[in-house]
């Protein structure tokens, strides 16, 4: 009796032994599983607050991609402010206009510069017929600019009536960008980069930016040490039914020869602006080469001038260094004055150096 009490009594205890390990292996799995699924879940949470935040960096990408508006930016000591990217653009200038050209579509244009239907003076003459719009920048009707329905207006200063149609255009809320230098090179790159800014095509004025730096930057790197620095003249019409004048600091032409390697004649008789010339002012430069920019057509003045004995006992003429330039490559404030015209003129002063 003692005997079997004992033996039931030890089945019993390992009965209920087992019977607790067992629940305890199903408590360890279950807390297993929650761990799990909690990490699971952490994981999930996780994932999803990055890419929230992908998406948040995306988002805030594209804001400035699209080149928000309104838009405020200084030209010059005027404030220009722009509420929305300009759609109905109208640019006075010829300089303005082949900057413009260079960055929207024609469909973007009201109204531009007549000067585009000038292949001497245009870049762009091959397209004027897609414009209907000519405006000459001497005479302009502010209230002609106004009926073009224009939500932007580009011009360069030269003339007292831009400054008028400035006010005008203003004053019925029309922003107007007014330029007044071009004469450099580093200006140039300047105002490429503001009429980006404004037309919101910052990217495109950049790439233009960037292709002039390597232009220049090849040109430099050729005459590098370069000993002489010859004389050049340029001699040109600044209209069609002009004189000849001297290009010189007040034109993009001057730094453009420096540039190339060249002095600039209109140094050694002190001139600080781009002036009316006689011959023997020529004489007394008596320049190495000179450079006649040609506007599609010649003065009387300017072709007596060239025709004169004066001129022909030049010692560039002598040498056979004159050359003949299109405005648009020369004088004009684009960037083919430097992607075409610099390494023209480099080449032509200093051939040794570009063989």
């Amino acid at each position: 009796m003692n005997q079997l009490n004992t033996t039931y009594i030890k089945k019993g205890f390992l009965g209920f032994f087992s019977i607790i390990l067992i629940l305890s292996l199903l408590t360890a799995c279950g807390s297993n599983e929650s761990a799990a699924t909690t990490d699971e879940e952490n994981k999930v949470e996780d994932d999803a607050d990055v890419n929230e935040t992908d998406r948040a960096t995306e988002e805030e990408e594209e804001v400035v991609g699209e080149a928000p508006f309104p838009r405020t930016l200084m030209l010059g000591e005027e404030e220009i402010t722009v509420l929305e990217k300009p759609e109905s653009i109208t640019a006075i200038s010829l300089d303005t206009t082949e900057v413009l050209l260079s960055l929207v579509d024609p469909g973007q244009v009201a109204a531009l510069s007549q000067s585009i239907s000038n292949e001497y003076l245009s870049h762009f003459s091959h397209k004027t017929d897609e414009f209907s719009r000519k405006l000459a920048g001497s005479s302009i009707d502010p209230e002609e600019i106004i009926s073009y329905d224009t939500d932007l207006v580009l011009v360069t200063l030269t003339h007292g009536a831009e400054q008028d149609a400035a006010e005008m255009l203003q004053h019925v809320g029309i922003p107007f960008a007014a330029f007044s230098r071009w004469h450099t090179v580093e200006l140039l790159k300047e105002n490429i980069l503001t009429i980006g800014e404004l037309v919101a095509e910052e990217e495109k004025a950049q790439g233009i930016i960037e292709n002039i730096e390597e232009h220049v930057n090849v040109v430099q790197s050729a005459l590098q040490d370069v000993a002489e620095k010859p004389t050049v003249l340029v001699l040109s019409q600044v209209g069609s039914t002009t004189g000849p004048f001297v290009l010189g600091p007040t034109s993009i032409s001057y730094d453009i020869v420096k540039l190339a390697g060249g002095t600039p004649a209109s140094d050694s008789i002190g001139l600080e602006n781009t002036a009316p010339v006689s011959i023997e002012h020529i004489i007394e430069m008596d320049p190495d080469f000179i450079i006649l920019v040609e506007w599609g057509t010649t003065s009387d003045e300017f072709s007596e001038l060239v025709d004169s004995a004066g001129f022909e006992a030049l010692r560039a003429v002598e040498n056979g260094n004159v050359k003949h330039m299109k405005a648009r490559d020369i004088m004009i404030s684009n960037q083919h004055a430097v992607l075409n015209g610099l390494g023209e003129i480099a080449e032509w002063v200093h051939p040794e150096r570009f063989n």
